[in-house]
C-alpha cells in the first residue's frame, strides 16, 4: 500500500498490519522546506521517520521511499541533504522519479512557478547525484529508476514492470482500486474514472468504476515485451521476439537494428551473445527515450508527456 505520512496515525498503521499488508511505499519527494512550499506538500522528516518506525514496530519491514528530482526550487545541495536523511531510515527500496510538469493536463500544477523549475542539465545532474549516493550507500540499481538492498526479491528474482513501477511478482491480472487507477488483464488494460467524485458515484451505485480500456493487438504485445525487457533488463530481446512471434516480429527487430546503427552517443551496443542489443551504462538514464522508439502510439497523439530524463 502507498501511504501519505501526514495522514497515518498509529491506529491506521496497526489496521494495515492486521489486514495483512506486507509492503509499504512512503512518499517523500523532498524534505527541503522551500521545495515543499512550492509543491504544497509540507511533510517533515520527523513525521516521515515516525511513520516508518511505526510500520516496523507493527512487523512491516519492507519499506519503499519515493524520491523526486526536478522539483521547483530544488538544488543539488537540497537534494543531497534529503538523500542523506532518507538513507538514515535505511528503507529496503527507493524509487527515484523525475517530476513531470504538465500544467496543460494537471490543473493544480498551474500554481507551481515554472521559472523555479531546474533546467534539463540540472535535472540530469540531480538524477546522477541521487544514483551515485544510493549506490555508494550499498543499494543496487534496478532498471532505470529503482534501487534495492542486496537480497531483495527485486534484485534476486525476475523483474517485471507495470503501472505501479517495478515488481518481482508474476501476476497475469492486476486489479487497480481508486480514481484513475489502471488495471491489467490478459487481454488488455482498463482505467477507472479519473475524477474522484465520478469514481465514488460509480462505486456507490453498485457499478464498476471502469471508464475506458484498450484491447491489446498482437503488435501491441510484441512491442510491450520489447519495452518491458529494456526497462527491466536493459536488453532488447531479438531472439525471444522471433521465437514467440516468428516473421511478424521482423519489423520491430528491424527498428532495433536501425537504432543501434544510428547511435552516435554510445547509449546502446550490439549483444551478439544474446541477440539484440543492450543499453550501456551511459544510456541507462535515457532508457525511456530508447523505449519510446518502439512505441507505435507515441506519434499518433497530441498529448504532452513527461520528460525522458
Amino acid at each position: 500500500v502507498e501511504v501519505d505520512p501526514r495522514t497515518m496515525p498509529e491506529d491506521r498503521i496497526a489496521a494495515f498490519a492486521a489486514a495483512g499488508v506486507n509492503r509499504v511505499s512512503v512518499g517523500v519527494q523532498d524534505f527541503a522546506e522551500d521545495v515543499q512550499a512550492a509543491i504544497n506538500r509540507i511533510q517533515s522528516f520527523e513525521t516521515t521517520r515516525a511513520v516508518i518506525e511505526g510500520f516496523r514496530r507493527n512487523g512491516i519491514g519492507n519499506i519503499n521511499v519515493d524520491l523526486v528530482y526536478g522539483l521547483p526550487r530544488q538544488t543539488l545541495a537540497s537534494l543531497e541533504k534529503t538523500i542523506t536523511q532518507v538513507l538514515s531510515l535505511r528503507p529496503s527500496r527507493i524509487a527515484l522519479f523525475g517530476y513531470a510538469h504538465l500544467p496543460e493536463r494537471l490543473v493544480h500544477q498551474r500554481l507551481i512557478p515554472t521559472d523555479a523549475l531546474p533546467d534539463t542539465e540540472q535535472r540530469f545532474l540531480q538524477a546522477q547525484l541521487t544514483s551515485d549516493m544510493l549506490i555508494a550507500a550499498g543499494y543496487i540499481r534496478v532498471g532505470l529508476d529503482h534501487f534495492a538492498l542486496p537480497g531483495d526479491p527485486m534484485v534476486e528474482g525476475q523483474l517485471k514492470r507495470n503501472f505501479q513501477g517495478y515488481t518481482s511478482d508474476e501476476a497475469p491480472v492486476m486489479l487497480a482500486f481508486g480514481a484513475s487507477a489502471i488495471g491489467k488483464l490478459p487481454q488488455g488494460f482498463v482505467q477507472n474514472a479519473p475524477q474522484t467524485a465520478e469514481y465514488e458515484r460509480r462505486i456507490g451505485s453498485g457499478r464498476l468504476a471502469t471508464q475506458r480500456g484498450h484491447a491489446m493487438t498482437g503488435e501491441d504485445e510484441m512491442r510491450a515485451l520489447a519495452i518491458e525487457r529494456l526497462m527491466c533488463e536493459l536488453h532488447f530481446p531479438e531472439a525471444e521476439l522471433r521465437a514467440r512471434y516468428g516473421t511478424a516480429a521482423e519489423p520491430v527487430i528491424a527498428e532495433a537494428r536501425t537504432l543501434v546503427a544510428n547511435d552516435a552517443d554510445g547509449l546502446v551496443s550490439p549483444d551478439p551473445e544474446h541477440d539484440g542489443f543492450r543499453v550501456t551504462e551511459d544510456g541507462r538514464l535515457f532508457v525511456r527515450s530508447i523505449c519510446a522508439r518502439f512505441d507505435s502510439y507515441l506519434d499518433k497523439t497530441t498529448a504532452r508527456h513527461s520528460a525522458g530524463v
